[in-house]
């Protein structure tokens, strides 16, 4: 009886030592489990920050495209108000050529004018003189 007393001891120390590297085991697994889920978790808050990352540039980037788009029209709205103020500067230069060409005739017309009046004159004294 003694002796299947000690076998009963030593099997219950057996299924104990049995029982304690089982939950040995469990609590590896737990701690192992904790620390891929701490790793899952830092994963994802990368992940996060990444996209938030993604999320600005694509704003800054819309803002930017934006931009651009703003200043490609004032740009445009710019050439068009610099070619109709060359057309405006063609046409008063052609205005100007035309007055200038005016101006020139006129000139001309008095020169001659001025140049039949003297003609008169020397002639009416020419014949005041005959009169005379």
């Amino acid at each position: 009886e003694e002796k299947r007393g000690a076998d009963i001891l030593l099997e219950l120390a057996a299924r104990a030592e049995d029982l304690n590297e089982r939950e040995r085991r469990a609590l590896d697994q737990e701690r192992a489990a904790a620390e891929a889920e701490r790793r899952v978790a830092e994963q994802a808050a990368a992940a996060q920050r990444r996209e938030a990352e993604v999320q600005q540039a694509e704003g800054e980037l819309a803002a930017r495209y934006e931009s651009l788009a703003q200043s490609e029209v004032q740009i445009e709205e710019t050439e068009n108000d610099l070619e109709r103020t060359q057309a405006e500067i063609r046409k008063l230069v052609a205005d100007l050529h035309a007055k200038k060409a005016t101006i020139a005739q006129r000139e001309k017309e008095i020169q001659a004018g001025e140049q039949k009046l003297r003609a008169r004159e020397k002639e009416q004294e020419k014949r005041e003189e005959e009169l005379r």
